[in-house]
Formats: structure tokens, sequence, C-alpha cells
């Protein structure tokens, strides 16, 4: 199961910044902890997650991240990305 963890949230992450592509491969509880960033916060639900990505990614046309390295634990991965890089 983990691999297929790690897939998922690596097709997510090639989808950033198309919130559409994003959210069609998210739970509907999904929660993203982004409380260690400046002004972020912990959202929950894919409407949430919509409001995080709208304010962070809404301005660039073009935004990469690379992810360089993937750890799990059961049922959760962590990404360390690097980036974004925006256009």
């Amino acid at each position: 199961m983990s691999q297929a963890n790690v897939n998922l949230v690596r097709d997510i992450i090639a989808a950033v910044p198309d919130w559409d592509e994003v959210s069609a491969l998210l739970h509907p509880d999904v929660r993203f902890d982004q409380s260690r960033i400046p002004d972020g916060g912990v959202y929950e639900g894919r409407e949430a997650c919509g409001r995080f990505f709208e304010r962070w990614f809404g301005t660039w046309d073009e935004l990469r991240m690379t992810p360089e390295r993937f750890i799990e634990d059961g049922d959760r991965v962590l990404a360390l990305i690097v980036g974004p890089c925006a256009r």
C-alpha cells in the first residue's frame, strides 16, 4: 500500500498548480498541514485545501515543484520538495 501512496503523492505534486486536477486525486476528507509556512495553517477537506491552493499558487501561470525524497510512515507520506519554481 505505501508504494501506491507514494505514487499518489507524486501525481498530486505533478498536478500543481491545477486545482481541478489536484482535487480529483484527493480524498474528500483530505488534510493539509501547512502550519510551518508563513501565514499557514491546517486545512481540512477539499474546499479548505482549495482556498489554500488559490492563495498560494493562484498567482502564477506556471509552477514547478520537484520532489526530492519521499518518507513513508504507514499510510502517511512526507514529500521533501525543491521549489516551488515559478515563472
